[in-house]
């Protein structure tokens, strides 16, 4: 229900073409804390909130690490499936107490968890699991909108609902790599949309003194987000903090 509330909430502002770009608990209210329904639920702060022209993004790193999209952290990408991946981590976080990329490690490496590593697999019903996973795909494009992941979520059979509690599960420490790679930036924004059109008032960053490091993980990030430069810049590793 909390979920479902949200995602309706988004699917408002997805329709009147603004993604939110900081989806998290904190920013998620019930409008009566005795009814935890979808009607009690109020999204706010709005603050770094972007107005779009279509499918078209936004070429700032803004938002909170734990709940960041992978398009996001490391292009400055932020489409409406950002989002969805966002609430996506909220669900995993009411399903098993904390979030799939968090732990030890600075902002940057936690955003590069979200990048390259898959979420640890919960024991939870199968149907449950795949709206899970999918709100959580480093592809956004195989991301659900909000409107058709309420319909998922309406649909899911009861057992997938009257499960009991997960325990709060153990902090991670190690992370499988994703077999999936994130899409580069140019694939992105071919499928989505390409951010520069009618915007005028865009200019190229300068190059970033990334683009003549060695490390081959690292090339594509010559026009990266301050966050993805803070990975290059101290070689953040992409694993989880043992």
């Amino acid at each position: 229900e909390l979920v479902i509330g949200i995602l309706e909430a988004l699917s408002a502002a997805h329709a009147a073409d603004v993604v939110h770009r900081d989806i998290k608990p904190d920013n998620v209210l019930l409008a009566d804390g005795d009814a935890l329904s979808r009607d009690s639920v109020r999204l706010v702060d709005f603050g770094i909130a972007k107005i779009f022209d279509g499918p078209s993004s936004v070429r700032e790193s803004v938002g909170t690490p734990n709940y960041m999209a992978p398009e996001l952290v490391a292009y400055g990408r932020a489409f409406d499936v950002s989002d969805v991946y966002s609430v996506g981590v909220v669900l995993y976080q009411l399903l098993a107490g904390r979030t799939p990329f968090g732990g030890e490690g600075a902002p940057a490496t936690i955003g590069m968890r979200h990048i390259d590593m898959m979420p640890p697999q919960l024991a939870i019903e199968p149907s449950l699991w795949r709206l899970v996973s999918g709100m959580l795909s480093k592809n956004p494009v195989h991301r659900l909108p909000a409107t058709e992941l309420i319909t998922a979520f309406a649909n899911l059979p009861p057992s997938a609902l009257d499960a009991p509690a997960l325990p709060v599960a153990d902090e991670f420490h190690a992370w499988a790599p994703s077999p999936i790679p994130l899409p580069s930036r140019d694939e992105i924004d071919a499928l989505l949309g390409d951010p520069s059109v009618g915007d005028q008032s865009h200019e190229e960053e300068p190059e970033s003194e990334v683009a003549s490091n060695d490390d081959p993980e690292l090339t594509d990030l010559k026009d990266s987000t301050p966050m993805m430069k803070a990975v290059a810049s101290s070689a953040a590793p992409t694993t989880a903090v043992e």
